[in-house]
């Protein structure tokens, strides 16, 4: 949280203060990486996600990634579909998720990018930078 890279942003509702949505990203020079996105099960599918999307693309005004579980099954196929209604794009590139605690697994997984899909170069600068950044990891 000290980071100065890191930042939450939330979207509260007025009448009973509860946490609507949120989304963690980190911000980099020439990109930002959104590192956890939930909406609060009882507000979904009011559109608040896409909503979300759409206010932190031009906010930011820069490329924006995330990572994707890869689609093997229909959760995930979702959420990926989800995504690329809302302008990302699925890159195909080999990425694994480093475990995040101890005791857990790596997780294969995809990187999707608003906008545009990106080279592969691209990919592994940007794979390059979260792995350091978030991950503390090569």
């Amino acid at each position: 949280m000290d980071n100065p890279a890191y930042r939450i942003y939330a979207l509260k509702d007025v009448e009973s203060e509860s946490i609507k949505a949120f989304v963690a990203v980190w911000i980099f020079d020439d990109f930002a990486f959104i590192e956890h996105f939930a909406v609060n099960p009882k507000y979904r599918n009011g559109g608040i996600g896409s909503r979300i999307l759409r206010e932190l693309v031009d906010l930011l005004a820069m490329p924006i990634c995330l990572e994707v579980e890869c689609p093997d099954d229909e959760l995930a196929s979702r959420r990926i579909a989800f995504y690329e209604r809302n302008n990302f794009r699925l890159n195909k590139y080999p990425y694994t998720q480093p475990p995040i605690a101890e005791g857990r697994n790596a997780i294969a997984m995809f990187i999707m990018t608003s906008e545009k899909q990106i080279s592969e170069d691209r990919f592994e600068t940007i794979k390059a930078r979260i792995y350091k950044n978030v991950y503390q990891c090569q």
